[in-house]
Formats: C-alpha cells, sequence, structure tokens
C-alpha cells in the first residue's frame, strides 16, 4: 500500500489449522511530510489493512488461499476515499503448483489499478521450471501491461541455486503509445 515506511501498529496470529490473520493500523500514511497528526492539514491519517490466509497440506496436495483488505484512510479533498483489496489461490499436487491472484487499488477518485496474476511451475528433484503472467490495467485512461516470464533452477548443492529467466513485457500508456515492448 501508501503506507511506506510510516510508523504502524501491526499484528500477526500464529498459524491454527492452517489459518492467519493479521491488522495493521497507520496513524499517518504520510508519515515524512505530514507536520500534525491530525486530520486538518489535508494527509491522510488512520488507515488500516487487515488480511487472512490459509495453508495446508494434505497427503500431496497443497492448498493456499489468502484475502486481504486496506483503507488508505480518512478522505483527502484532492483523491477521495481509496482503498484496496487482494485475493489468490495457490493449488499443488506432485511437484506441479498453480498460482492466480487479483489485485483492485484505488490510486486517485474514479481511476483503479487492477491487477492479475497466473503462474504455473514445476520442481522436481533438482530442476524447476515456472511461467508467469502479469497483467494490469487503469481503469481510467487505458494504460495496460501484459508480461510473461519463463524461468528456470537447477540445485548445485545445499544452499546454491542457479536461477534464470527470460521476461517479455509490454504496454501502452493512455495516448496508446507502447511504453515497454520486448524482452
Amino acid at each position: 500500500g501508501n503506507d511506506n515506511d510510516s510508523e504502524k501498529f501491526s499484528y500477526v496470529s500464529p498459524r491454527f489449522q492452517g489459518f492467519q490473520i493479521g491488522a495493521s493500523f497507520v496513524p499517518e500514511l504520510a508519515q515524512d511530510t505530514d507536520n500534525e497528526p491530525n486530520d486538518a492539514n489535508g494527509l491522510r491519517d488512520n488507515s488500516f489493512a487487515v488480511a487472512a490466509n490459509f495453508k495446508r497440506s494434505f497427503n500431496d496436495y497443497k492448498l493456499g488461499a489468502s484475502g486481504a483488505y486496506q483503507d488508505f484512510g480518512e478522505d483527502d479533498a484532492a483523491t477521495g476515499a481509496l482503498d484496496a483489496y487482494a485475493v489468490a489461490l495457490q493449488l499443488g499436487f506432485a511437484g506441479f503448483t498453480a498460482t492466480g491472484n487479483y489485485k483492485e487499488e484505488d490510486v486517485a477518485v474514479g481511476s483503479t489499478l487492477e491487477t492479475i496474476g497466473l503462474g504455473v511451475q514445476y520442481a522436481g528433484g533438482p530442476f524447476g521450471v515456472s511461467l508467469a503472467y502479469i497483467g494490469s490495467e487503469l481503469d481510467n485512461n487505458s494504460q495496460e501491461q501484459d508480461s510473461f516470464e519463463l524461468g528456470a533452477s537447477y540445485k548445485i548443492g545445499p544452499g546454491v541455486q542457479a536461477r534464470g529467466a527470460v521476461l517479455v513485457a509490454e504496454g501502452t500508456n493512455a495516448a496508446g503509445t507502447k511504453v515497454a515492448d520486448g524482452v
């Protein structure tokens, strides 16, 4: 989120039967530029976030799921009410793992950034391969980006791993001009 390195109060629970929750409260989002800890200065105060996840293995099967929500604090006259949420799911079986996630974040009034990620990987013995896609779109002015990554890894020995990846990306700005294209 937008809280950078602001002071915050956070709690993360111990994992119980695969479930874990967490929460944070940030009194001042603009920590380094906000001189007054109150609402009269026009900057966002009192942001909070909550999240939950579930992680469990059943024989050769693995399941992971998570969700999170953040309210970026009291409304700012220039940007209004802003918030974000994200959900993710991970399924695994016999060395294969598939992952999907979705995030929606208000970046300004009437402007929402949507991001989707999909990935699959296989790890067996010392070798591993993965393929991932990340796409994002800013809805108020049609900025978008698509990225694909193909990766591989090899465990050389205890604590030593060689990795490599190729990333291909393409993106356009609000005027439809390409801003990213290629490897």
